[in-house]
């Protein structure tokens, strides 16, 4: 997904991104106190790695160029790579891998995030840690039976629906009409797809590239197919 047209309105419909990049931090010094060298996929405008080069020395892929271009103005570091999760390389190895947003719920098929866990191994030091969260199924159900909600930010107006498409397949239509002249606006409209696999089935092929495998919630709760954002941490 590269965000053709919702890449501009990113940062200011997300908004302050502090509290949950010190929840990432806590969970990072928790699980792996060392880190040094931090790569985050699909990194997006870098609002998180913005936070995080404070501490850290920041990486960053993304699909998007467009997203990345955003990214570049604003860090420090210019590691930024144009890459697909899936299949992701760059010349360094990172002591904690991470991949946030739900943005791993963008890949449909569960092969894609089985290649994903494999590229993530193949760049982590020994020892290392990957931290991903994902939308469970049940919270994609929930969303998808809830009405067009509406959204403000700066002069703007945001419409979002979830829609099921198939039976793990989700539709996030964005529509967002844009002030740029007194009285008129400019629509810009942006479908988005994710699905999501139940946590055992992901552990299990987790399992096969991790020793140590610890499932959350966003509260620090032991997760389950109930909870609406799951961490995945692996060592």
């Amino acid at each position: 997904m590269e965000y053709d047209e919702f890449y501009k309105f990113y940062d200011s419909v997300m908004g302050d991104q502090r509290k949950r990049a010190k929840f990432l931090i806590e969970l990072i010094r928790e699980h792996n106190p060392s880190t040094k060298d931090i790569l985050e996929l699909a990194c997006g405008t870098g609002a998180i790695m913005k936070i995080l080069e404070k501490n850290y020395n920041v990486s960053g892929i993304d699909i998007s160029k467009k997203m990345l271009s955003i990214a570049k103005k604003k860090l420090k570091s210019r590691r930024l790579y144009n890459q697909k999760m899936e299949s992701f390389h760059v010349n360094s190895f990172f002591d904690t891998i991470i991949c946030i947003y739900d943005s791993i719920n963008h890949l449909k098929k569960i092969s894609d995030w089985d290649r994903t866990f494999k590229r993530v191994k193949k760049h982590l030091k020994q020892g290392g840690v990957f931290i991903f969260d994902m939308n469970t199924l049940r919270k994609l159900n929930d969303l998808s039976n809830k009405p067009t909600t509406v959204s403000y930010f700066e002069d703007n107006i945001m419409l979002l629906k979830v829609t099921k498409e198939k039976p793990s397949i989700f539709n996030w239509n964005l529509k967002i009409f844009e002030e740029y002249k007194k009285e008129k606006n400019r629509l810009h409209e942006e479908n988005i797809k994710e699905t999501s696999f139940p946590i055992k089935k992901i552990k299990k092929i987790l399992s096969n590239y991790f020793s140590n495998i610890s499932i959350i919630d966003s509260k620090m709760r032991v997760a389950s197919e109930n909870s609406d954002r799951v961490y995945f941490i692996c060592k």
